[in-house]
C-alpha cells in the first residue's frame, strides 16, 4: 500500500486556488466548460474563516452547561495581493470591480486544491474588491473576499477547460 498521507509542514503556497473567468455557476454542472486560472502569479497572502454555524442548546441533564454542534457553515477566504495587468485571473476580478458587478455577475467557480492533494470546487461571490492602494512607487495592492455559496464539489472527477 502506498502512502500517500502528506508529512511535515507545507507552505502555503502549495494550495492552489483557481477561479474560472468563463463565470461559471454550478460546480457540477458547468465544471466540464469552466476555464480556471490560477491566482498564483499575484496573491501574496489568504485566509480562511470557516465560518460554522453552530446551535448551542443548554439542557437540564447538563447542568447549566451547553452542547454545541455544527449545522452548516459560511466560509470566506480573504485573499491580498497586487494588481498584475494582462493576467487573465486578476484582470478578471478587476473586471468585476470596474464594472460594480452584482448578482450572479459577482460570482464564479473557484477551485480549490490543497498541499494534501483534496480538491473542492465552490460556487463563490467575489466581495469587497480593492484594487487601487498603497504608496505612489509601490505595486497597486488587491484584496477580495471569496465567499462560498452552496455546497462544494469534493474531489471532482471532470478535468475541466482551464
Amino acid at each position: 500500500m502506498v502512502d500517500t498521507v502528506v508529512k511535515g509542514f507545507t507552505h502555503n503556497w502549495k494550495n492552489s486556488i483557481e477561479i474560472d473567468t468563463a463565470g461559471g455557476l454550478d460546480p457540477v454542472a458547468d465544471l466540464a466548460a469552466a476555464t480556471f486560472q490560477s491566482l498564483a502569479k499575484f496573491i501574496t497572502g489568504i485566509t480562511q474563516t470557516p465560518g460554522d454555524v453552530v446551535d448551542n442548546a443548554i439542557y437540564f441533564a447538563d447542568e447549566d452547561n451547553s452542547n454545541s454542534e455544527v449545522t452548516g457553515h459560511a466560509r470566506t477566504w480573504a485573499v491580498t495581493g497586487n494588481v498584475l495587468q494582462g493576467d487573465a485571473a486578476c484582470d478578471y476580478i478587476q473586471g468585476l470591480e470596474d464594472k460594480d458587478a452584482t448578482g450572479d455577475d459577482a460570482k464564479t467557480l473557484v477551485r480549490f486544491t490543497k498541499a494534501n492533494g483534496t480538491v473542492k470546487v465552490y460556487q463563490c461571490t467575489i466581495e469587497n474588491i480593492v484594487t487601487i492602494g498603497g504608496n505612489g512607487n509601490a505595486k497597486s495592492t488587491m484584496t477580495f473576499t471569496l465567499a462560498a455559496n452552496g455546497t462544494a464539489n469534493l474531489n471532482p472527477t471532470t478535468t475541466p477547460a482551464g
